[in-house]
């Protein structure tokens, strides 16, 4: 009998959902367990708000030239695909998406 409950039990296990959100746990040894923090939102600076702007203003979509312009005076912590995402999160008319 043993060994069927032991099977049933392999079977549930299998059987779990895959859907499911994994939580990241730090293990301390002379602590309590710990949950790893979300990655913090950027907040953009007043000089980053200030080079961004005309590209979420700008009539039509910004090209990659202007894009390019503007992350070189960004600096390194803006890519293009962050530069991106910003203008699509603020342009008042999003069907100007790229």
């Amino acid at each position: 009998m043993a060994s069927s409950s032991n099977t049933e039990n392999s079977i549930s296990d299998q059987q779990m959902p895959t859907n499911l959100i994994l939580q990241i746990v730090i293990i301390d040894k002379d602590g309590p367990l710990i949950k790893k923090p979300r990655q913090s939102h950027h907040k953009t600076k007043p000089k980053e708000k200030s080079l961004l702007e005309p590209l979420v203003t700008c009539s039509e979509y910004p090209n990659d030239e202007q894009i390019e312009q503007v992350r070189e005076l960004l600096g390194n912590e803006w890519d293009k695909d962050r530069i991106y995402q910003y203008i699509s999160h603020h342009r008042r008319n999003k069907n100007n998406k790229h």
